[in-house]
């Protein structure tokens, strides 16, 4: 029905002037038009409640929208983990273990066994371990000297390589020159002489002038001591007492390398620091500065003899002392053992 129409009918309705039916007909629209208003104005509250502002609401869902990004990022991280941790050790593996007897891992061990030996009187090496984790390789080693016969544990020590950085944990082996101060033959003598004869004692000598090997032998062959270590003139400046390098009495047995002898044995290690120089100066802790111009030096002078570390009986030591008086500058005297001198060597 129109509007114009509706408006003429309802004043009709309203004056009575309709015919029965089509008062009836009008009466129905009426009905109609409630049931519209009626549902009209329940949409219209159901939408205002829907529209209606609730805060705690609105804190639940963001707290749930923070908890279910949170979820989302914790899983993405830990898939990303689990898929760049077998790759980060496949890289260290190869990078570290990759070339065979040239692997970094295996030039550390070699600069690490050359090193300390050449830079620590009276200091061997037992126990290596090699191992592996992220980006790192680490060499792990047992550091022992010797007293009369008998083998004395020192301390632990650990060399890191990061990438072809090295670090050492121990910046100075705790021996004898590093623990005790320097004395000079008096004192030495003094000290040795109030020794049990039943002493056997372990001892750094410093000559005045450099002494040729088979010179020292001649002397050292008199007494009743074993030579361990031998200090070697590599360059024309003065010693620092702790700046010696040298080599083991038995270098080449300890190396097997093949060396006829220990002495060419410690050439062969100069040479081979030489291609290292950085990690050698590192695990050295800048004890070894120019590994090829020393090695230089010797093929031009010779190998001579500076220092020499010993050990044996007390009063076999100090016959040796008293007869080398003028040409030792300074002595450092290390551990003393009850006696062990007839003990097999382990």
């Amino acid at each position: 029905m129109k509007s114009d129409e509706f408006k003429r009918k309802l004043e009709q309705y309203q004056q009575g002037s309709l015919t029965p039916e089509e008062e009836e007909q009008f009466e129905n629209e009426l009905e109609k038009l409630d049931e519209y208003q009626n549902f009209l104005e329940t949409e219209m509250k159901i939408e205002v409640t829907k529209n209606e502002y609730d805060p705690n609401l609105e804190k639940r869902i963001l707290k749930r929208s923070q908890l279910f990004a949170y979820l989302r990022i914790g899983l993405s991280t830990l898939i990303s983990v689990l898929l760049i941790l077998p790759t980060l050790n496949l890289f260290t593996s190869v990078y570290y273990n990759a070339g065979g007897e040239s692997s970094k891992m295996n030039v550390l061990q070699e600069i690490t066994e050359t090193v300390i030996p050449i830079t620590n009187p009276n200091v061997e090496l037992e126990n290596p371990q090699k191992t592996r984790s992220f980006l790192k390789a680490k060499y792990s080693i047992d550091l022992y000297k010797r007293i009369g016969k008998e083998r004395t544990f020192i301390a632990s020590d650990n060399i890191t390589l990061v990438l072809n950085h090295a670090t050492r944990e121990r910046r100075n082996v705790p021996t004898m020159m590093s623990a005790n101060p320097p004395l000079d033959q008096k004192a030495t003598i003094t000290r040795l002489s109030k020794l049990n004869e039943e002493i056997v004692v372990e001892l750094f000598i410093v000559f005045n002038e450099p002494q040729e090997s088979n010179q020292v032998d001649t002397l050292a062959n008199k007494y009743d001591m074993d030579i361990l270590w031998r200090a070697v003139k590599t360059d024309d400046n003065e010693h620092e007492d702790e700046r010696f390098i040298g080599y083991p009495e038995n270098f080449h047995l300890l190396r097997e390398k093949g060396a006829t002898s220990a002495e060419e044995e410690f050439k062969s290690s100069l040479a081979f620091l030489s291609k290292h120089e950085k990690l050698a100066r590192s695990i050295s802790n800048n004890k070894i500065h120019s590994a090829k111009e020393k090695l230089n030096y010797i093929k031009k002078n010779g190998i001579s003899i500076v220092g020499l570390s010993v050990t044996g009986p007390s009063q076999e030591i100090l016959s040796f002392i008293k007869e080398q008086d003028e040409n030792i500058s300074n002595v450092y005297i290390g551990g003393e053992k009850l006696w062990n001198w007839q003990t097999e060597e382990k």
